[in-house]
């Protein structure tokens, strides 16, 4: 059996396209959003995966729950994947949609652990040299994990920067052999 994101892939290359081609990445973005969060709700997570529904059932579900708020495109995947009883993909293909918008806009989602609180002028230089080293706009996700005890890991990518003291501590550990 594949693997979820690997089914996932041609559908969010399809969207993205189409995105692309509408110039509507955030409202596709927004979509995929919101079709996601109805999709986590236990009453609509059940109807998909029950095989009693069918799937215009459940597309008309979503479509009629969403409003106005999905245009004639978006109803049509959402009829689509209902059909080929791929929605349970959803948080796969907005993964993937939203990693390829990423870099469209040449922008990297960083995520920084921090053993405390940081200000805004660290904030501000972080996200600077980021951008400088990655040669891209970088959107920071800061939050404080204290078993860092003191400095901070930055990942960005396949890109880890581990200045944490705990870091630290372990290869002073492994170089005296302890």
């Amino acid at each position: 059996m594949s693997e979820p994101i690997t089914v996932a892939r041609p559908y969010s290359k399809a969207v993205f396209a189409v995105a692309c081609e509408d110039h509507a990445l955030k409202q596709w973005g927004d979509a995929l959003t919101a079709i996601e969060a109805l999709l986590k709700e236990d009453r609509m997570s059940r109807a998909v995966r029950d095989p009693t529904c069918t799937p215009r059932q459940i597309s008309q579900s979503v479509i009629y729950q969403l409003g106005d708020f999905l245009d004639g495109k978006t109803k049509n995947f959402v009829r689509l994947l209902a059909e080929k009883k791929r929605l349970v993909l959803i948080p796969q293909i907005k993964a993937l949609f939203e990693m390829y918008r990423a870099k469209q806009e040449n922008r990297v989602q960083a995520e920084v652990l921090s053993a405390m609180e940081l200000d805004i002028d660290q904030i501000t230089a972080m996200r600077t040299m980021l951008e400088h080293y990655l040669q891209s706009k970088v959107v920071l996700d800061c939050r404080v994990d204290q078993t860092l005890i003191a400095g901070a890991v930055i990942r960005a990518g396949d890109l880890t920067i581990d200045g944490s003291l705990q870091h630290r501590l372990a290869r002073l550990s492994d170089t005296l052999g302890v």
